[in-house]
């Protein structure tokens, strides 16, 4: 199928599955969709406006974390490398008589402990993944906030652009409200209009 067959919404929806991480948080860790977090509803600017500070303040301080979290976990690796290179050293020492070479014993560590340094990489290589993810959304929440200043902006102009009749009404009426479906906006929004076309009347 090409990419033009696919209309905005489904190709979001495609990419769901890929925007999806697991951030680290006291007691186990929680689940975050990219996209959810990028959505606008154009429908309740007003919650997104108000939304959107402690979006910002909640990923500063993740970026935060997970920086100190890859650096203890790099440290707590090079302490765990440090004390099996010791033991590999003096096994050597203790076989041959002779001082064993920097090649030897980093030979005999990765030998003698490989499926725990391979799995020490590995959490430190997704945790690091991670953060670099964590790490673009402040800007990420930054080009969401312009998004949803010019949404608003134009919002502005489309109210001022409508005739002066309709302008009487509170302008809350015309900003699509939250509701359970479909057609209770719908009938919003024709009961706004019968308003302003018997007032004409």
């Amino acid at each position: 199928m090409r990419n033009s067959d696919f209309s905005l919404p489904d190709l979001m929806a495609s990419r769901r599955n890929e925007m999806g991480i697991k951030i680290a948080a006291r007691g186990g860790s929680i689940s975050v969709n990219i996209l959810d977090e990028l959505y606008i509803d154009e429908d309740d600017l007003d919650t997104e406006f108000g939304a959107l500070p402690g979006q910002m303040g909640y990923w500063a301080i993740l970026v935060g974390r997970y920086e100190r979290l890859v650096s203890s976990m790099e440290r707590a690796f090079k302490n765990w490398y440090a004390g099996k290179y010791q033991e590999m050293f003096d096994i050597l020492l203790k076989e041959t008589g002779r001082r064993p070479n920097i090649n030897s014993v980093e030979y005999m560590v990765l030998n003698r402990c490989k499926e725990e340094y391979n799995k020490r990489q590995e959490e430190i290589e997704e945790v690091k993944a991670d953060f670099y993810t964590i790490k673009t959304m402040p800007f990420a929440l930054n080009s969401k906030q312009q998004c949803l200043t010019q949404i608003a902006k134009r919002h502005t102009l489309d109210w001022e652009a409508t005739e002066p009749s309709v302008r009487e009404f509170p302008r809350s009426n015309f900003t699509t409200q939250k509701s359970s479906n479909k057609e209770e906006q719908l009938q919003h929004s024709k009961d706004v209009f019968s308003k302003v076309r018997n007032k004409g009347d």
